[in-house]
């Protein structure tokens, strides 16, 4: 299970290390700085280049792309794992010119990218928040690996989560292990993708009702470091202050003969709902049917992307690298 690093006030690792005489704060020139709080924050919601004119230690926040939802045009597919969070609180930045990486967001069927820092093209060492996992879908049923696992598709497994940065994805409907006490062989519900604060959606909701299939919730664990810097634009045009939560999972597509289906929401914190097939006779004997895409994970949040079914949509969001250091 994650745990995450409390955030450190005045007595942060730096600020200790600093004092008992050890390796300094890193000295950040990025463009883009707000203080606040007794800290200088460097957020980066696009890879960009910046400058390091002294080495030393540094905390760090990445977030990496949200995983793909599921999509093949039949199947009803898994939703995308939320892209994983990392909080490091010794980073150590040499001098030079470095690239904070942000990972993108996963297409349909695909992991995001992973999120970091990077220095002469290699990756700093404690640095990386990968990608979530896709979402399982008629050629890989089940759920992608990632920093949260991707939710497998109607028939198939979860994914499995990066240590420390996410949970599992949720299993399919049809997909038995027994977890959810029966088998459900003609299911019609994909795996929630998993969260930075909770497993993705698994098992027939009746039996699991605090789950059904939607996306694991994201983490609001560091709410207080994108408060800091709200007024930073986002990849996507938008106010950084917008994000609510970090990391959620998508949710699983839905559907199928019966009338009392509900369409899969996306955790909390950016994870893109589930899209839908529903077909039925209307009162005249005809039939009929209808539905939606899923929707798409929150950009800079690392939202998974939704499952789908025959409708499209469901990509993953953008992640997110910020950099913190002592006033």
């Amino acid at each position: 299970m994650p745990i995450f690093s409390s955030i450190k006030s005045s007595y942060s690792a730096i600020g200790s290390s600093r004092r008992a005489g050890g390796k300094p704060p890193a000295v950040i020139s990025s463009g883009n700085q707000r203080t606040s709080g007794g800290y200088v924050y460097h957020p980066f919601p696009a890879t960009t280049t910046f400058s390091v004119t002294s080495g030393g230690l540094c905390e760090i926040l990445c977030v990496g792309g949200g995983g793909g939802g599921g999509y093949t045009g039949n199947d009803y597919e898994g939703g995308g794992g939320g892209g994983g969070v990392l909080y490091f609180d010794k980073l150590d930045l040499p001098a030079g010119t470095l690239t904070a990486v942000v990972g993108a967001g996963g297409a349909n069927n695909a992991n995001g990218g992973d999120s970091g820092i990077q220095f002469n093209g290699a990756w700093i060492s404690g640095s990386i928040g990968y990608g979530g996992g896709y979402g399982g879908n008629a050629n890989a049923v089940a759920g992608g690996s990632g920093g949260s696992g991707g939710g497998g598709n109607y028939n198939g497994g979860g994914g499995a989560p990066i240590s420390g940065q996410g949970f599992l994805g949720g299993e399919g409907e049809g997909f038995n292990t027994g977890r959810s006490g029966k088998s459900f062989p003609y299911g019609n519900d994909g795996g929630g993708g998993g969260g930075a604060a909770q497993e993705g959606g698994w098992g027939n909701p009746s039996l699991n009702p605090s789950y059904g299939y939607s996306g694991g919730n994201g983490t609001t664990a560091y709410n207080s470091w994108i408060s800091a810097v709200g007024d930073v634009t986002g990849a996507d045009g938008s106010a950084l202050s917008n994000l609510t939560g970090l990391g959620a999972g998508g949710g699983g597509a839905s559907g199928g003969a019966d009338s009392g289906f509900s369409q899969h929401n996306g955790g909390f914190g950016g994870g893109g709902a589930g899209g839908y097939h529903y077909y039925y006779f209307d009162a005249r004997g005809r039939f009929r049917n209808t539905g939606s895409g899923a929707g798409s994970g929150r950009t800079n949040a690392g939202g998974g992307g939704g499952g789908t079914t025959r409708y499209g949509g469901g990509t993953g969001g953008s992640g997110l690298v910020i950099i913190r250091t002592l006033a």
